[in-house]
C-alpha cells in the first residue's frame, strides 16, 4: 500500500458526506497506512475470497495448495477462501512485547555484506587467508561497530541467538545483555549477507569473544548444521555453543508415577521450535526481555501465524521473512538451556524419598497464549 496512493486519496476525499474504502492484502509489516487504518476502533473488515479474482487460474491455485500445505489447511482456507475466524492465530502477543520496546531508541545494526568484506580483504580470493588475518578483516569491518555499543564493559556478559542464511538469504545474529535483574535487553543485531561459511565461524568468534557472550543457540537445522557443528565441537566453544535443531524434540520434565512423588516414568517433551517459542513469550510477558526500536523485527513478530496440524503439532507461517525472529527464538532456547534446561535431561532421583524437581519445569510457559 504506497505512501503517495494514501497521501493522494487524503486530498482527494470530500470534507463531508464520504466514506472511506481500503482493501488490500495483509502482509505483516506494520508500519503502513493500511495497517493504522485497518487497525483504528469502529472500522469494519470484510474478507474476500481470491476465487473471485477474475484472473484466478488453475495454475495460481496448484502453486497455492503446494504453498500452503493442501486446501484443508487453515492457512489456505484464510488466506485463499477469506474464511477467518479459523484456529490460525498471531504468534506473538504484540501488545505486551510493546509494553517492553523502547520505541524511542533504535537497536544498534551492522550489516557486512560479501562485497564489503571483498574490499576490506583486497580480493574474493581467501585460499590464502590465514585465521589471523581473517580475523583482522573482521576486527576492521566489526570492532569499532562493538566498541560503540553502550554497556559493554567488564563484568558485562550476553546472551545470542543466530539463524543460518543460505544463499539469497542473510544470517541473523541477535545480542543481549543480561542485566543485573536478570533481565535481557537488545544489545545488537549483525546481519551477514552471502559471507562463506569460514568467515561466518570467524565473525561469531569474535563477536563471543569481545562481547562475553556466555551462551549463543545456533541454526543447526539442514544446512547451518556444519557451522554450529564446527563450533560445538572445538574446546574452547563447546560450552558456549548450543546448537538448535527446531524439529527435534527435547525432555522439559518427568511425569510422576507415585502419589507420594517418589517415582518417575517416561520423559516429557516437546518440540525445540515450539519450546523455544513459548519461553520467548514467557520471558515477554514477564518482562525479561526489552527490545529496542527494530521495525524488521517487529514486522517479522507481526507477520507470523500459528495453527495444529491432526496430530496437534503447532505449525508456524509467516508472511515474509522469519530469519530475525528465528535468531531471536535460538537465543531464547540457549536461555531455556542455561535456566532449565541442562537440569532435567536425565531422570531425577527417586529411590527413597520424595522428589525435588517439579512434574514438568516452567509448566505455565507452555500454556496456550
Amino acid at each position: 500500500f504506497p505512501r503517495d496512493a494514501w497521501e493522494g486519496a487524503v486530498e482527494a476525499r470530500a470534507e463531508e458526506g464520504s466514506e472511506d474504502y481500503f482493501s488490500g492484502g495483509p502482509d505483516g509489516r506494520i508500519d503502513t497506512p493500511f495497517f493504522k487504518e485497518a487497525h483504528k476502533v469502529g472500522r469494519k473488515k470484510l474478507s474476500v475470497s481470491r476465487l473471485m479474482n477474475p484472473w484466478w487460474n488453475r495454475k495460481d491455485k496448484k502453486e497455492r495448495i503446494e504453498q500452503y500445505g493442501g486446501e484443508n489447511t487453515d492457512f489456505y482456507k484464510q488466506d485463499i477462501l477469506g474464511e477467518w475466524g479459523k484456529p490460525v492465530r498471531s504468534v506473538w502477543p504484540m501488545r505486551q512485547i510493546a509494553e517492553a520496546t523502547h520505541h524511542q531508541w533504535p537497536v544498534n545494526i551492522r550489516r557486512i555484506g560479501w562485497d564489503e568484506f571483498v574490499e576490506v580483504h583486497g580480493g574474493p580470493d581467501l585460499s590464502a587467508a590465514s585465521e589471523f588475518d581473517l580475523w583482522s578483516y573482521v576486527d576492521l569491518l566489526l570492532g569499532e561497530f562493538l566498541t560503540s555499543l553502550t554497556g559493554s564493559g567488564a563484568g558485562v556478559y550476553c546472551l545470542a541467538g543466530q539463524d543460518y542464511g543460505v544463499v539469497g538469504d542473510p544470517t541473523e545474529i541477535v545480542v543481549f545483555k543480561v542485566d543485573t535483574d536478570n533481565a535481557f535487553r537488545y544489545h545488537c543485531r549483525v546481519t551477514l549477507d552471502n559471507i562463506p561459511d569460514s568467515i561466518q565461524q570467524i565473525i561469531l568468534k569474535y563477536m563471543i569473544e569481545r562481547l562475553n557472550i556466555k551462551k549463543i543457540g545456533l541454526d543447526a537445522q539442514g544446512v547451518g548444521y556444519g557451522l554450529a557443528a564446527g563450533l560445538a565441537f572445538s574446546s574452547r566453544y563447546k560450552d558456549i555453543v548450543i546448537p538448535v535443531q527446531g524439529s527435534e524434540k527435547v525432555t522439559i520434565g518427568w511425569k510422576i508415577t507415585q502419589e507420594d512423588y517418589t517415582g518417575v516414568s517416561e520423559a516429557v517433551t516437546e518440540y525445540i521450535k515450539s519450546l523455544s517459542t513459548h519461553f520467548a513469550i514467557q520471558l515477554f510477558k514477564e518482562k525479561r526481555i526489552w527490545l529496542f526500536d527494530d521495525q524488521e523485527l517487529w514486522t517479522q513478530l507481526a507477520g507470523e501465524m500459528v495453527s495444529q496440524n491432526a496430530e496437534g503439532r503447532e505449525i508456524y507461517r509467516s508472511k515474509g521473512e522469519d530469519h530475525i525472529i528465528t535468531a531471536l527464538r535460538n537465543f531464547a532456547y540457549a536461555v531455556w538451556r542455561m535456566e532449565l534446561g541442562d537440569r532435567i535431561q536425565t531422570p531425577p532421583e527417586s529411590v527413597g524419598q520424595r522428589i525435588e524437581m517439579p512434574v514438568v519445569l516452567g509448566r505455565n510457559i507452555f500454556a496456550r497464549m
